[in-house]
């Protein structure tokens, strides 16, 4: 029998094709496993599901899971963490300007040309990217912006006594000026860009005002809003819809701020019920709020509190309590964000212990900002509702050192 010989390099070649075969598989799988989002998705879309990975809106489809989340001094990925420590850097590597940035130019998304000097926020506060753009992919926020949002501010400058100059330099003025004036104001004018702006909650003068009641009432856009010199500029004052509002009627006051009646009661949060304010069952709303029909300030509340409370230093107690329980909403909403942070960081089982906490922990939070009164319609319940989220995220921490213990 003859067999043709086969040519050297024909076997060279067929061999090196046998060998790029599995080679291909394993590239293939290192390369699933370690950079594309499926992959990541197997575990993560527990976090608050599919919106986990809507796309950025500031951030190329090309920047993918590794590019933030990766150890790049790893030429194979294998280490992978959402902490700021280790975020910060990789933004620095496609941003290396910004520890010179000043001014504003060059941010294409900066849409309310807001003043944010990067320099100093983090060369001399000593700020990490994430403090301010943790939601540059990850936006829990609605509608989805992907931008810092002013609450994050408000963490370290104190809103009540920052002027909004301070930051809105040249800005929210240009953008409202930039936008249609109109002499008559429809409703399907308004939707063609607000749409389903009717059944969107919002709060109109701290209050939350639903606009599909007011519509149906036979109140026109118009009625509250002007498009002729600025765009959606409110023309009706705080004072001209209490005249509606506040006429005195069988209703009462529990039938729109049930809110505050619960808070008086102890029960605004059914997770945490607490005992009612001693004055709850006492002294009804309109005896400290008896001006409000005439659009009363702080200053009448007190006052008409000072009826009774005649005592020297009631208006210094009412304002040290209002004072401590500002400071504790924002200690406790930097200490959620950093708990946030270490859930993220734990093992399977600690996440899903974890997360209760920091549920519970949001829904204190929401609900001593939403009591306007800073804590005073029931100093008790607020601090009670302090204590307790302060417990729930100690209770993290502590899950946090266990771990490293084990380690």
């Amino acid at each position: 029998m003859n067999i043709k010989k086969i040519r050297p390099w024909k076997v060279v070649l067929g061999t090196l094709v046998l060998m790029s075969i599995p080679s291909l598989f394993v590239f293939s799988l290192e390369r699933y496993t370690t950079s594309d989002e499926d992959y990541c998705m197997t575990c993560h879309y527990k976090m608050w599901g599919s919106d986990f990975l809507v796309h950025s809106n500031i951030h190329p489809d090309s920047v993918r899971c590794p590019e933030c989340h990766a150890d790049h001094k790893e030429i194979i990925p294998k280490d992978y963490s959402a902490h700021g420590e280790r975020i910060d850097p990789n933004c620095v590597r496609c941003h290396k300007e910004i520890f010179k940035k000043e001014d504003m130019e060059g941010f294409k998304y900066n849409v309310m040309n807001i003043y944010m000097p990067h320099k100093f926020h983090l060369q001399e506060v000593g700020a990490l990217c994430t403090d301010c753009h943790f939601n540059i992919k990850h936006d829990k926020f609605r509608p989805i912006t992907n931008r810092p949002r002013m609450e994050v501010c408000f963490e370290c400058h104190d809103e009540e006594t920052t002027n909004c100059s301070k930051c809105h330099q040249r800005g929210a003025s240009e953008v409202l000026a930039s936008l249609p004036t109109t002499k008559r104001i429809e409703r399907s004018t308004c939707e063609q860009c607000h749409e389903g702006f009717a059944a969107k909650p919002i709060t109109f003068y701290g209050v939350a005002y639903p606009h599909e009641k007011h519509l149906q009432q036979g109140l026109d856009c118009q009625e509250c809003h002007s498009n002729a010199v600025i765009h959606g500029q409110i023309i009706k004052s705080r004072e001209e819809c209490m005249q509606c509002h506040h006429q005195r009627d069988d209703r009462g006051c529990v039938a729109c701020h049930d809110f505050e009646d619960g808070f008086r009661h102890g029960v605004s949060l059914t997770s945490v019920p607490g005992e009612p304010d001693p004055m709850a069952e006492i002294v009804s709303c309109d005896v400290c709020h008896s001006g409000i029909g005439d659009g009363h300030s702080r200053a009448a509340v007190l006052e008409s509190c000072s009826l009774c409370h005649e005592e020297p230093g009631f208006t210094d107690h009412v304002d040290a309590v209002q004072k401590r329980t500002r400071e504790q909403i924002r200690d406790l909403e930097a200490r959620l964000e950093t708990s946030r942070r270490i859930a993220e960081g734990l093992e399977a089982d600690g996440r899903q212990e974890a997360l209760p906490l920091l549920e519970k922990t949001e829904g204190i939070l929401t609900t001593l900002k939403a009591d306007r009164s800073v804590g005073f319609h029931n100093a008790g319940y607020a601090a009670q509702l302090v204590g307790e989220a302060a417990q729930a995220v100690e209770r993290i921490h502590a899950m946090q050192q266990a771990l490293a213990g084990k380690e």
